[in-house]
């Protein structure tokens, strides 16, 4: 592209006209969100040649779109969509593809904006649109064009939408096209911004044949250490029949999670001003456990037993399931079906597991040498 044209008064005033003319770019979810101004024209530099280089067309410099908030805050559908990041007017009967829906109002929905919207729907998840700080084209082929030769050169486009807070999400959606057979530069850039350690990333890429390609790669290689499930990759010339592959997806995984929670409890052991976590067995005993901590906390008095254990009385008998058990510091189990027994050593008997101390500091120091006062209560 000749950039000497940017720099002729007349083109910026007559640029400035028609962009004037124009009408305000179309919120992500029109019945949710505000519609956004209409955005502004950068400047020639660096930031315009990053996207002009490779396209011949004017860049807008991006408004920022809020977050929507949905009813379950430990959800985050993050998603990259070309109708989000365009400035696409009402009248798109010339820049229509495969990519976008336009609707009988004229507005356009991005088939990833769609698939998100979707997975906000069974979740309840925030739902976060990831932004450039730039437009891209409206025209479908100049967008391969641009999103092609900045992955080519290595480029990261800056956003201009951010997520304040990312401690709260214990499970991320990300949904994306696939450019140039590899993840979206946007999409690759908002991973490089935040940290997803620990957390659960589930992968929907949208593609023109490509399938994944080795996006699920680059997110594990930009988020090593969080658990990257590969979801679902969609064509965009079978969006019609997406919806219900979707659903299903998202059901198969809920009830996969709702039986992993089930499975997995967790019980706060509290010894004087000391607050333990433990992670709880599955068998019949636990369950009748979990019943009682259910109707309020248990509160066992435990006294000390041959330099390796403290033992008290449950009150009550618990379906026992005892089997030879060598003991370490930190198990808790049941014996003789009505006493709990924690260890701060070792011993060797036949014992019905209940649980195990997650963290181990100062364990030995509050449970101390004499008499104790222990009080168990599920952990939320």
């Amino acid at each position: 592209m000749n950039r000497k044209k940017f720099l002729l008064p007349a083109m910026i005033a007559l640029l400035v006209s028609l962009l004037t003319a124009c009408g305000g770019q179309k919120a992500v979810t029109d019945d949710t969100r505000p519609a956004s101004e209409v955005a502004e024209p950068i400047q020639t530099g660096s930031a315009a040649e990053a996207y002009t280089k490779y396209a011949d067309y004017e860049p807008m410099q991006a408004v920022p779109t809020e977050l929507i908030p949905g009813t379950n805050h430990n959800v985050l559908i993050a998603y990259f969509s070309r109708s989000g990041n365009t400035n696409i007017k009402d009248d798109v009967d010339a820049v229509s593809s495969a990519s976008l829906t336009v609707n009988e109002d004229g507005s356009t929905l991005g088939n990833t904006e769609q698939i998100a919207g979707w997975i906000a729907e069974m979740t309840g998840g925030d739902l976060f649109l990831i932004q450039t700080e730039y437009t891209y084209p409206v025209d479908y082929d100049q967008t391969v064009e641009v999103g092609e030769g900045q992955d080519t050169d290595g480029y990261r486009p800056n956003l201009i939408s951010h997520l304040e807070q990312i401690e709260q999400y214990d499970i991320v959606y990300l949904v994306y096209p696939i450019w140039h057979y590899t993840l979206s530069v946007p999409t690759a850039a908002f991973l490089d911004e935040y940290d997803f350690s620990g957390k659960t990333i589930y992968a929907f890429a949208a593609n023109a044949g490509s399938r994944f390609a080795d996006s699920i790669e680059k997110i594990q290689a930009a988020e090593p250490d969080a658990d990257v499930i590969e979801g679902i990759s969609i064509s965009q010339h079978e969006m019609e029949d997406t919806q219900d592959t979707v659903f299903a997806k998202m059901q198969e995984w809920m009830e996969e999670t709702n039986e992993k929670e089930q499975t997995t409890m967790k019980m706060n052991v509290q010894v004087g001003t000391y607050t333990f976590t433990a992670t709880l067995e599955d068998n019949d005993a636990v369950r009748e456990l979990k019943e009682m901590m259910q109707a309020g906390p248990v509160t066992i008095h435990m006294s000390d037993y041959s330099g390796f254990e403290k033992v008290g009385s449950l009150g009550r008998n618990l379906t026992t399931s005892n089997s030879q058990t060598t003991t370490t510091a930190g198990d808790i189990v049941l014996y003789n079906g009505n006493n709990i027994v924690m260890f701060y050593g070792s011993n060797s008997w036949s014992y019905t597991r209940i649980g195990k101390i997650d963290d181990l500091a100062d364990w030995t120091a509050a449970l101390g040498s004499g008499d104790i006062t222990v009080i168990f209560t599920l952990a939320e």
